[in-house]
C-alpha cells in the first residue's frame, strides 16, 4: 500500500474535443484507489472519526473508548472551563464570524488584544494574527524576500516555509537536519549581495527534537542575515515560560521574525507572526494570505487570548508537557518499542515501511490507543513514523492504557528499525502539515 500522491496520468477525453478530463484524470489517480482500499481493509489511519479530538479520551470509530496520544492539545487547555467559556463569550459578543478579510471589515478589537499580548509575551514590537499558522508563514517568506534573495532551510523545515519561498519564486537552499555547520558551510557558498533569511522550525513536527538555534543565530548573524523560526510546536512546551525553542537556548534577541501556530498548545485555531514593527506591518499590506482571507472567527480568538494569559500565569505547564514527554518515552521503551531521542511531547517510533507503521497503527487503535501514523510526502521515503503526542493533561491510567496497547501491539509483530539509514534518508526533508 502506497498512500504517497503518485504523478497524474492523462485520461482520455470524453467530451469528444480530445482534451484531457482534469476531473476523470483525478478519479483515475493510484493514491485514490489506494485510499480507497486501505478504507475498506480497515487500514486508512487518516482523518479518523473522533467526537472529542482534542480530549484525552473519546468514542471512537465504532464506538470504542480510544486514548488520544496524537493531539497537539499539549497543555490540555482546548477544553479547560475558562477557555470554553472565553470562546462562548467572544461568539456571544462579536458574533459566530467577522465576516470579512483583515484589512476591510475583518478587524475587531479581540484581534488587536491578542496580538498585543502575543508581541509582549515575546518582548517584540509587534504581532500579526492570521487564519492558521501555515498562512502565517507563507506571509512571512512571499512578503519579506525577493528572488533576488534567498531561503535558507533546514532539510526538515516546514513545507508552509517552502511553500512561502516558491510563492515568489524565491531561491531556496537547504542545510543538514540540525547541524550549524553544515549551514555555515552554505552560507560561505552565498555572493556577498544576496540578501538571505534562515527559516527553521524551533521544535520539528516530524521528530520532536529541538532546532540548535544559539549555534544557528550565531551564523545566521555572521553572515549578515536575517532568523525566521516558526515556534508552532514549541510554544507552550519549550523554554522555562514557554515561550519555544529561542528562549530554551536564549537567543531571542536574535530571532528577527516568529510565527506561532495557535492551534496547539493555545488551543484555538490560526496563526501569528511576531517581531520587528515594520516587518510585521509590511507583511500586513502585501501578503496575499492576509489580505485576501477571513480573519480568524471571534470564539477562536477568545479562546486563545484565555489560553495565552492562562500559560503566563501558570509557565510551569511547560515543564509538565515535557514531563509527560519523557513518560511516554519511558513507557514505549519499557513496552519493547525503540524511540528516537528527544526532549518534546512529541514521540517518534520509526518504521521501515507504510506497511508497517500503518498495521502498527491499527493495532493500537484495537488495543485502545489512537496515535498519528507519518509517510511520506510528510516524510522522507523509509522515514515512516508512529508518532505518539503527550499532553499535559494525560493521567496515570492514560498512561497504563498506552503501555498495554503498546505491549500487545508488540505482541502480534514487530516493527523493524533502522536508524543509520532513517537519519540519512530524512535529510531529504519534512512536510508535515500545519
Amino acid at each position: 500500500m502506497d498512500l504517497a500522491p503518485d504523478t497524474l496520468v492523462p485520461a482520455p477525453s470524453t467530451s469528444g474535443s480530445g482534451r484531457p478530463s482534469i476531473i476523470e484524470r483525478a478519479g483515475q489517480a493510484l493514491v485514490g484507489a489506494q485510499a480507497r482500499m486501505a478504507r475498506e481493509a480497515g487500514l486508512y489511519p487518516f482523518g479518523y472519526v473522533l467526537s472529542h479530538p482534542s480530549a484525552s479520551c473519546y468514542p471512537g470509530e465504532g464506538k470504542q473508548q480510544v486514548i488520544n496520544f496524537g493531539s497537539s492539545n499539549y497543555l490540555g487547555l482546548s477544553t479547560h472551563p475558562t477557555v470554553v467559556e472565553a470562546a462562548q463569550d467572544a461568539a456571544r459578543k462579536f458574533g459566530t464570524s467577522a465576516a470579512g478579510p483583515r484589512l476591510f471589515n475583518g478587524t475587531l478589537a479581540l484581534h488587536l488584544e491578542l496580538e498585543e499580548e502575543l508581541a509582549d509575551f515575546y518582548g517584540k514590537q509587534a504581532a500579526a494574527v492570521f487564519p492558521s499558522g501555515f498562512a502565517a508563514n507563507v506571509a512571512m517568506l512571499s512578503s519579506l524576500l525577493t528572488r533576488h534573495d534567498a531561503a535558507i532551510f533546514d532539510r526538515h523545515s516546514h513545507v508552509s516555509q517552502r511553500e512561502g519561498a516558491e510563492r515568489n519564486r524565491i531561491p531556496a537552499l537547504t542545510f543538514r537536519h540540525n547541524e550549524p555547520e553544515s549551514l555555515r558551510r552554505r552560507l560561505a557558498g552565498l555572493s556577498p549581495s544576496t540578501g538571505f533569511a534562515v527559516c527553521l522550525d524551533g521544535v520539528f513536527s516530524m521528530d520532536g527534537s529541538i532546532a540548535p538555534l544559539r549555534q544557528i543565530a550565531e551564523i545566521t548573524k555572521s553572515y549578515g542575515g536575517s532568523l525566521f523560526v516558526d515556534e508552532a510546536h514549541s510554544l507552550g512546551v519549550v523554554g522555562a515560560t514557554g515561550r519555544g525553542a529561542s528562549e530554551h537556548h536564549d537567543c531571542l534577541a536574535d530571532v528577527d521574525l516568529i510565527s506561532v501556530s495557535l492551534s496547539k498548545a493555545l488551543a484555538g485555531t490560526g496563526g501569528a507572526v511576531i517581531g520587528d514593527r515594520d516587518a510585521v506591518e509590511h507583511i500586513s499590506l502585501t501578503a496575499r494570505s492576509y489580505i485576501f482571507t477571513a480573519s480568524c472567527d471571534p470564539s477562536a480568538v477568545g479562546a486563545v487570548l484565555a489560553a495565552l494569559r492562562i500559560l503566563r500565569a501558570r509557565p510551569e505547564l511547560a515543564a509538565a508537557a515535557r514531563a509527560s514527554g519523557q513518560r511516554v518515552r519511558q513507557i514505549v521503551a519499557d513496552a519493547g518499542w525503540d524511540a528516537i531521542a528527544g526532549q518534546t511531547p512529541i514521540v517518534c517510533i520509526p518504521a521501515r515501511n507504510r506497511i508497517s507503521a500503518v498495521l502498527a497503527w491499527r493495532s493500537l487503535i484495537d488495543a485502545g490507543v489512537y496515535v498519528n501514523v507519518a509517510v511520506p510526502p510528510a516524510v522522507p521515503e523509509h522515514g515512516c513514523l508512529l508518532r505518539i503526542v503527550a499532553s499535559a493533561a494525560h493521567s496515570e491510567s492514560d498512561f497504563d492504557r498506552l503501555y498495554q496497547a503498546l505491549c500487545a501491539a508488540r505482541q502480534k509483530f514487530r516493527v523493524a528499525h533502522d536508524y543509520g539509514g532513517l537519519r540519512e534518508q530524512r535529510n531529504l526533508g519534512s512536510k508535515a502539515t500545519k
